[in-house]
């Protein structure tokens, strides 16, 4: 916790420096959307992943884009009457999200991740940083520095045999956005998302589950003041993953996702967001996957110019079902629209 803490303090000091040379120009209303941070655990990569998002839409003939830059460091080496679990890795991924606003209330969407997992650099900092606080180590160092592992076995049997130290394509996620309630500056704002996973990952090599998942999502926004809270409540349902042997069963996810974002002028917005839902393991004697996800993120979004924005957070873990940390980056880009659109397209402007 004080690591995010002195993260967060200084990414809002770069927040800072960025208004000023980025942003002191740009006339353009501050990014109020709630931060799209996703939980990076790789054994729930390969399933739906809920994420928060905003109940406005790119608008009529519109086209939204971000690409997600992520660095994640975990490590997990446990044991259970039938489960084995190794998890010792940081990985970087890369995603790339789009929307297209079919009317001026409904959007369809797109989103296409891609994994780099490696042994990393980090194990002897981290290991420096624990001791210097009296965190635990969680038996890191019955295991090498910066050297690779990730399996996970049921009964003996694999569920798939990992790839590293290659950038592989994950599961894809297709859907829509219905907006029920615009909103407005004092007024809430509603929409109904649906979300459907395409298994493009290789699931022998654990970047995939070889199935199709799908989730519904009530996205809202109410703001108040300079400030805005953010609550998605959804439901996730789960297909039994393809494995290379391993006999797995999954359980549907409820979830709640909760932001607050608060305008700190000049086109600065800082972000703090608790993402929670419920395990999508039941029953393996393994805390690590039996615990339901809970992951607190702080960080900031700025304004580049009026087409362009950035977002950067720090997220941890508050259960272990989560990775160590996540250091998040997404740059956004609104191209210019082909044609101008109803009073509700232009209100989207002010949400990424």
């Amino acid at each position: 916790m004080r690591l995010l803490l002195r993260f967060t303090y200084r990414i809002w000091l770069w927040a800072a420096l960025l208004q000023g040379l980025g942003a002191a120009g740009v006339c353009a209303a501050a990014d109020m959307a709630p931060l799209r941070v996703e939980n990076r655990y790789p054994p729930h990569l390969m399933f739906l992943s809920p994420r928060a998002d905003v109940p406005d839409t790119p608008g009529r003939g519109r086209l939204r884009a971000s690409l997600v830059v992520d660095y994640t460091s975990l490590y997990v080496n446990e044991t259970s009457e039938d489960w084995s679990v190794l998890m010792d890795m940081e990985m970087t991924t890369l995603a790339l999200d789009l929307a297209y606003g079919l009317t001026s209330a409904l959007e369809l969407n797109l989103s296409l991740p891609w994994y780099h997992m490696a042994d990393g650099f980090m194990d002897r900092a981290l290991e420096d940083y624990h001791d210097t606080f009296g965190f635990p180590n969680y038996g890191k160092d019955a295991r090498p520095y910066d050297q690779f592992g990730y399996y996970l076995r049921k009964d003996g049997e694999d569920w798939f045999e990992p790839e590293p130290d290659r950038f592989a394509v994950g599961d894809g996620c297709a859907g829509f956005k219905l907006r029920l309630l615009a909103g407005g500056e004092r007024r809430p704002a509603a929409a109904l998302a649906y979300k459907l996973k395409l298994p493009f990952g290789d699931a022998d090599a654990g970047f995939g589950s070889g199935r199709i998942d799908h989730g519904a999502f009530v996205l809202t926004r109410w703001p108040f003041w300079r400030f805005a809270l953010h609550l998605s409540p959804g439901y996730v349902w789960l297909s039994d993953p393809h494995t290379r042997g391993a006999e797995v069963t999954m359980a549907d996810m409820a979830a709640l996702l909760s932001g607050l974002t608060f305008d700190a002028g000049r086109s600065l917005c800082l972000k703090a967001q608790l993402n929670y839902y419920t395990s999508p393991f039941s029953r393996t004697g393994i805390s690590q996957l039996d615990q339901d996800s809970l992951q607190l993120s702080l960080g900031f979004s700025v304004r580049l110019s009026r087409r362009m924005g950035l977002e950067l957070a720090l997220s941890e873990d508050l259960t272990r079902a989560a990775p160590d940390f996540t250091v998040h980056t997404r740059w956004i880009f609104t191209p210019v629209a082909k044609q101008r659109s109803d009073d509700g397209d232009r209100r989207s402007d002010n949400s990424q």
